[in-house]
């Protein structure tokens, strides 16, 4: 049974308009329906009571979409829980005896699906993606799965972008199925628990066999959603030392295949000496029967406890040589007593949260240099003009040391060039890149790379977390002020020096303190010297009372003040002695 009632025949209207290719009306027997291979909906296809209920009540009221098979059926490719449904009230009816109530299904028709070459084949898949996803949501799988087969299909880029964009798909997403498709089940499942979208799906996809990879990204996810970050900046960083840890899985995997292939052991790794009574010991620290240094080589070919140690710390997986079981293989280590076999912890930190640091400023240094490149592409804010010109008129010594021919690598990535192949002393090599930015009337964003190259460079030694400078805190704080999200370890970088600038400032505050205290004391001395000098009141030196009379002066005591000498009667033999004498 299949009654049309209309069909579209025409391309436009009467008054020019495109008509959509909506296919033709036909009511069909709900038996004669079945789902159509490029049908995308494979899980959770039982359609709920409530909609079975509804077609029971009132039949199906909204048109599916199919397309002619060639043996007479209808193929669905969109509405096929509407079709499970009538099929299953049709089935009720039937058994109750009551095929005369069976209604039938509006499909529309669309007979430029009817071939199976690979146009048709994506535009199906794309009707059936599309339209699945706005009647009910499908699960994470279908979609993966329709997405990588539109990603296979043999067709030109331009079509595949239409056709994604037909099914409410990105390049980016077509591009990122197969990782997602690749996917282990387990590790997809935990992502859909966490409502990962499409293109964190293919983030994960890269490191899902770092071990608590779903979890850490979510926990980046909702910081960033409660930081309200426009850049998904913890996500990044995130995914960045992720990516870095899946490097050192496999780095250390390849050396452990090797070496225990050899007849090594693995032991576990320590930082200063383990606790009396473990067995293990790194070669370098052991000693022969004479006291001397084992020879590595040496152990190696001939302890049956050779062994060896994985430092993953570092940007690289280093090797590390141990005995197995130092004492039963006849080795010592040099001193005696306790301190022989336990040293008392170092200060600051061990080398593991030190290579575990250098990870995490390695990391952050990718992120940040994307972020940068992001920045170089765009129109420079007023503060990116403003860092600019400062940089270049004040010329640092680490602007002057990195503005050299061999940053020209660092500056093409930032300015999206291709690494020049010239040598250093040759002359114009950025000379399309100019021509590029001076069309697009950006000239001073190729100065703005040059600047941004010099801060990475001062900020690109070996264990900078540990000393970060002003200029370090100044670049992380005009990038905050562009958009950019800090990562753990910029954070840290950060509050260090932010904690010099307060002890700086209250350093400061102090001395000005004691200056101002110094400055009061003095002023009030100057005051006080000042009314000593003055004249003692205004009435002028007090006249003696008429009346009064001087104390009597002995004759002796006006001598005296006379300047006479007074001579007693005592002395006048001495006197006239004295003068014979001479």
């Amino acid at each position: 049974m299949a009654v049309t009632t209309t069909k579209a025949a025409v391309q436009r209207t009467t008054d020019g308009l495109l008509l959509p290719n909506i296919g033709r009306l036909e009511y069909v027997h709900p038996d004669m329906l079945v789902v159509d291979e490029y049908n995308v909906r494979e899980e959770e296809v039982v359609p709920s009571p409530g909609l079975i209920a509804s077609v029971r009540e009132k039949g199906v009221e909204d048109a599916l979409i199919g397309r002619p098979l060639p043996d007479g059926k209808i193929g669905v490719l969109a509405g096929q829980l509407r079709m499970l449904s009538a099929q299953a009230v049709t089935a009720e009816l039937v058994e109750a005896g009551r095929k005369r109530d069976v209604r039938a299904v509006p499909v529309m028709v669309r007979d430029d699906l009817a071939d199976a070459d690979n146009d048709t084949i994506a535009e199906a898949l794309a009707l059936s993606l599309a339209e699945n996803q706005l009647r009910q949501q499908m699960t994470t799988a279908d979609v993966v799965k329709a997405t990588q087969q539109i990603a296979l299909l043999p067709l030109s880029k331009t079509k595949k972008r239409r056709i994604a964009r037909a099914a409410g798909l990105t390049d980016a997403d077509l591009a990122a199925a197969p990782k997602v498709a690749a996917m282990g089940k387990e590790v997809r499942d935990e992502a859909v628990s966490y409502d990962f979208d499409f293109q964190q799906l293919a983030d994960l996809a890269e490191v899902e066999d770092v071990p608590g990879a779903a979890d850490a990204l979510a926990e980046a996810r909702e910081e960033d959603r409660r930081g309200r970050t426009k850049d998904h900046g913890n996500w990044k960083h995130t995914l960045a030392s992720l990516q870095a840890e899946k490097q050192t899985i496999a780095e250390a995997a390849v050396l452990r295949a090797r070496l225990t292939g050899e007849g090594y052991t693995e032991v576990p790794n320590y930082w200063y000496y383990l606790q009396p009574g473990d067995k293990h010991r790194k070669v370098a620290e052991l000693r022969d029967d004479q006291g001397e240094h084992l020879d590595q080589e040496q152990h190696n070919a001939q302890c049956p406890g050779r062994a060896f140690i994985l430092d993953d710390s570092r940007s690289e997986v280093k090797v590390i040589w141990a005995c197995a079981d130092w004492r039963e293989h006849g080795h010592r280590i040099p001193g005696n007593g306790p301190a022989a076999e336990g040293k008392a912890a170092k200060q600051g930190p061990s080398p593991a949260e030190v290579g575990k640091k250098n990870k995490a400023e390695e990391a952050a240094r990718q992120v940040r240099k994307e972020f940068v490149k992001a920045l170089v592409a765009a129109k420079l804010s007023d503060a990116a003009v403003t860092l600019t010109l400062r940089v270049m008129t004040d010329m640092p010594w680490w602007y002057h040391h990195a503005v050299g021919a061999d940053a020209r690598d660092d500056l093409a990535f930032l300015l999206s060039e291709a690494a020049p192949k010239e040598s250093a002393s040759s002359r114009n090599v950025f000379a399309k890149v100019v021509a590029r930015f001076r069309k697009a009337r950006r000239e001073l964003n190729i100065p703005f790379a040059q600047v941004a190259v010099a801060y990475e460079k001062q900020m690109g030694g070996k264990k900078h977390w540990s000393r970060p400078g002003q200029d370090t805190a100044d670049w992380l704080r005009f990038l905050v002020a562009e958009g950019y999200t800090l990562s753990a370890i910029e954070k840290e970088m950060l509050a260090a020096v932010e904690e010099k600038e307060r002890q700086e400032a209250e350093r400061k505050a102090e001395w000005e303190a004691r200056e101002a205290e110094r400055k009061a004391a003095r002023e009030a001395q100057v005051d006080t010297e000042a009314e000593d000098a003055e004249p003692g009141g205004d009435e002028g030196p007090v006249a003696a009372e008429p009346d009064a009379r001087p104390e009597a002066v002995s004759a002796e005591e006006a001598q005296v003040e006379s300047g006479d000498a007074v001579v007693q009667p005592e002395d006048v033999g001495d006197q006239a002695a004295e003068s014979s004498a001479a």
